[in-house]
């Protein structure tokens, strides 16, 4: 695969943007978004598990931002690499504009561009859809069925995801770390970061190397230990589970009527 990448790089003008994101924040992100993939499906969450992962950043090896970088570095060249960092409270240039901007693209108002879909969850609707997903243990879901359109603008999925965030009422509280948990991940992935912008040019460095002290100022949810692990408890009142239930009614007709028909 080297050599394939290394032929591309020395015959095709081939740039590359990567965001990088601080490393807590994108596993937090990306535990809701696998979440939100397979909720409906017959894979089986271990929710657990999932908390138990956090204490351990050591295991999350793609998120050593200097060894993934070097490699791209070492196949297509530092000068062809653009790296965005990405701080959701910092309004980031979307992927669109750096890439248009990397490339020297300039008045792109004209240009028809994706829309940004942020798949993230709340904490609460994330448990809903492991409630849910719990329930559908044992059925036959096919494995289509979140990507069927209702009509031309939704789908099934974001259907009910749209009725999730319905019965949350607005509770949008996301998952928070601890004060030990951020501590440990500032710790185990410093010494990457700090070689990422020794060795690239990055946009938005002052971000990307914030102390510790600054990453607890600038965030917005810190909790002590027994805070933390309180947000792990499965435990939904009955009116919430109730409505949960009949969703999983409607997505059990909808599944069988599809098969059959």
């Amino acid at each position: 695969l080297g050599l394939f990448f290394t032929e591309m790089a020395t015959s095709d003008n081939i740039k590359i943007i990567v965001f990088i994101r601080d490393q807590l924040e994108y596993a937090i992100s990306s535990s809701s978004t696998v979440i939100n993939a397979n909720y409906l499906s017959k894979l089986k969450f271990n929710y657990s598990k999932l908390f138990m992962s956090f204490s351990h950043p050591e295991t999350f090896k793609d998120l050593y931002y200097d060894k993934s970088l070097e490699l791209f570095a070492k196949y297509f060249g530092i000068s062809n690499i653009k790296i965005e960092v990405y701080d959701k409270n910092n309004n980031s240039r979307n992927l669109f504009d750096a890439m248009t901007g990397f490339l020297g693209i300039n008045n792109t108002g004209h240009y028809i561009t994706p829309i940004a879909i942020n798949t993230s969850s709340s904490l609460l609707v994330m448990k809903y859809k492991l409630y849910i997903n719990s329930l559908l243990q044992g059925h036959e879901i096919d494995p289509s069925l979140q990507f069927t359109s209702i009509n031309s603008k939704i789908s099934f999925k974001k259907f009910i995801n749209n009725q999730l965030e319905h019965i949350a009422k607005k509770n949008v509280n996301p998952m928070k770390p601890s004060l030990n948990i951020r501590k440990a991940w500032h710790k185990e992935f410093s010494n990457s970061n700090r070689e990422v912008a020794k060795k690239f040019s990055l946009n938005g460095k002052k971000i990307f190397l914030r102390t510790l002290m600054q990453k607890i100022f600038y965030s917005k949810h810190i909790f002590s230990n027994s805070e933390y692990k309180k947000q792990f408890r499965l435990e939904l009142n009955g009116h919430d589970k109730v409505k949960l239930q009949d969703l999983v009614t409607l997505i059990i007709y909808f599944n069988d009527f599809r098969i059959k028909n």
